[in-house]
């Protein structure tokens, strides 16, 4: 049984550079493909728990945005009060 908001090993960023740089309809919200890893990465002003590989399917919105810069390196801040502590979900497009 799969859980809702989990990735699993290798989903949806397992084809790499040929999924399409920020092209990725099954990304987490916040999150997006980049060549170079297997998971998705946090977008600017977003952030995720990069030493916990099974919450790679989470991704925080930065307060403020801006001191978040996304990608590979965008692993949260210490102090949790720099970041939303649930994770980001889709905005419902009307």
């Amino acid at each position: 049984m799969k859980e809702t908001g989990r990735l699993r090993f290798g989903d949806p960023c397992a084809g790499g550079c040929d999924v399409g740089d920020r092209n990725c309809p099954t990304c987490p919200a916040g999150s997006h493909c980049s060549c170079g890893t297997w998971h998705p990465v946090p977008n600017a002003g977003f952030c995720y728990h990069r030493t916990a590989y099974s919450d790679v399917g989470c991704f925080h919105r930065c307060l403020p945005p801006g001191r978040c810069v996304g990608e590979l390196e965008g692993e949260c801040p210490s102090d949790s009060r720099q970041y939303e502590q649930q994770c980001a979900r889709h905005e419902k497009r009307g």
